[in-house]
């Protein structure tokens, strides 16, 4: 006797805290010396037409006109110096390209429908979708652009980075015997996905740049360390299931408790995490 059990999904995201990350980069952490080189994915780059080139400002020094071509002049004594030439200094000052800040097109992990997926475990970690601003002329200038572009993302809210997950599974049922049976041919599938910042650095000083590397890598690691928790917990729900065995009349009912534990777990993990690490500040 074989019968089809029932298919479950299930949706959460887990994120960093605005704030609280970015007060920490303003202390001067000497976690900015992790990464040098920009996370700078040219796919969604900020428009060039939205930045300022730098100003050029000239100040004209001593003008003193020169003498008539037609004046009439005697020299007197020793020859009189040469009258001193128009002088031009030019220098360059930073100027912040305007904020503008892009929307990022992120919708929350599609399920996988198991009955697509070969049995045991199918798990799909799309590339980051980024939300974009233009960077300040300085570090701090850059995180207050984060902050207030993040609070525009319908699905960040009061965080700066999103990862998120759905897990999805399906079994069936045969018997072992004439009242005992157990799950087989379990399938259990996850898509995930994760929404970060990025600052367009193109018109910004060294400095400013590799201070905004530095960030935007430990952002990154921190939720990469939500998604490693995330592709852990679909591996132990598919060996919960794959090895459960049970009377016919109460299988059903083990298997779901055993998927609701699984994912009260996996949320609790992912709290932990945050709460260990301050959201990723330590």
């Amino acid at each position: 006797m074989k019968k089809r059990g029932p298919t479950g999904l299930f949706l959460i995201r887990s994120k960093s805290t605005v704030r609280a990350a970015f007060a920490s980069a303003l202390s001067g952490m000497t976690l900015f010396a992790m990464l040098l080189i920009p996370v700078a994915p040219a796919a969604q780059a900020a428009p060039a037409s939205d930045l300022l080139e730098p100003v050029a400002v000239v100040a004209e020094v001593q003008k003193t006109p020169l003498p008539s071509s037609r004046a009439k002049t005697r020299t007197v004594g020793a020859p009189q110096p040469s009258p001193p030439q128009v002088a031009k200094q030019v220098t360059t000052e930073p100027v912040a390209p305007p904020y503008t800040c892009f929307t990022a097109e992120y919708g929350m992990p599609a399920r996988i429908d198991p009955a697509t997926a070969a049995s045991g475990v199918t798990i799909v970690q799309a590339a980051p979708t980024y939300y974009q601003f233009n960077a300040g002329t300085t570090h701090s200038d850059t995180v207050s652009r984060a902050i207030r572009c993040a609070q525009s993302q319908p699905a960040l809210g009061s965080y700066h980075a999103l990862t998120a997950y759905n897990v999805a599974w399906s079994y069936s049922k045969v018997a072992t015997s004439k009242t005992a049976c157990k799950l087989y041919n379990v399938r259990v599938t996850m898509r995930i996905s994760q929404l970060l910042p990025y600052a367009n650095t193109s018109q910004s000083s060294r400095t400013v740049t590799a201070s905004w590397a530095s960030t935007l890598a430990h952002i990154a690691a921190h939720e990469n360390e939500h998604a490693t928790i995330d592709r852990a917990g679909a591996e132990q729900l598919y060996q919960a299931l794959s090895t459960m065995t049970g009377s016919c009349d109460s299988i059903d009912g083990l298997a779901l408790q055993t998927t609701s534990a699984a994912t009260a777990q996996l949320r609790s993990k992912n709290v932990t995490l945050d709460a260990q690490s301050r959201h990723g500040l330590d």
